[in-house]
């Protein structure tokens, strides 16, 4: 349990609880297994701590998502974090260079870069019901981060592996509702 401005959070999903475990997620502090030594800490905190840190939504070639806090909205939100592998280790809470090879220093900070610019880009489609609103991007333990509104529900990739393939007429709505965010 955490307290934030005033409430009793679950660290981990950060819905208000009494006691643990949690009654939404399950999450126990007092039975949690070691984490990852490559993702943030649970309870962590970014850009001078705005931003609390919590489960882990996701993890790709480049990034790590979070579930994390918005101490300034009061709200949920998912929090992404540039950490590619094979190029960033963490030591700590902090992001370092996993090589002093400038090769891998320059991949880094283009990769950062290029990272940086797609939350820009996404945050041009605020507004769009089809796709999630980019609200924040920031710079911090030596790599950059942004945020986004945060989606309860199940990913396409967990719905098909426990559902198996879509009809038709499944598929023709979801490419439908894909068209129209980008048109």
């Amino acid at each position: 349990m955490i307290a934030v401005n005033n409430k009793i959070l679950c660290e981990n999903c950060f819905m208000e609880i009494r006691k643990e475990p949690c009654p939404y997620c399950g999450f126990d502090a007092e039975k949690e297994a070691a984490r990852d030594a490559q993702v943030l800490k649970r309870g962590s905190t970014l850009d001078n701590g705005r931003y609390i840190i919590g489960d882990i939504i996701g993890r790709g070639g480049f990034g790590i998502t979070y579930l994390a806090y918005d101490t300034k909205l009061e709200k949920r939100i998912a929090l992404k974090e540039y950490y590619p592998k094979g190029i960033a280790e963490r030591d700590a809470d902090k992001v370092t260079i996993t090589s002093d090879n400038d090769e891998e220093n320059r991949a880094f900070k283009n990769g950062a870069d290029r990272f940086f610019e797609e939350a820009k880009t996404l945050s041009r489609f605020n507004g769009n019901k089809y796709i999630v609103s980019v609200n924040d991007f920031f710079s911090d333990n030596d790599t950059v981060y942004f945020t986004m509104g945060y989606l309860s529900g199940e990913t396409l990739k967990t719905y098909l592996k426990e559902k198996g393939r879509t009809t038709e007429g499944q598929a023709a709505k979801l490419l439908n509702n894909i068209s129209s965010a980008l048109n």
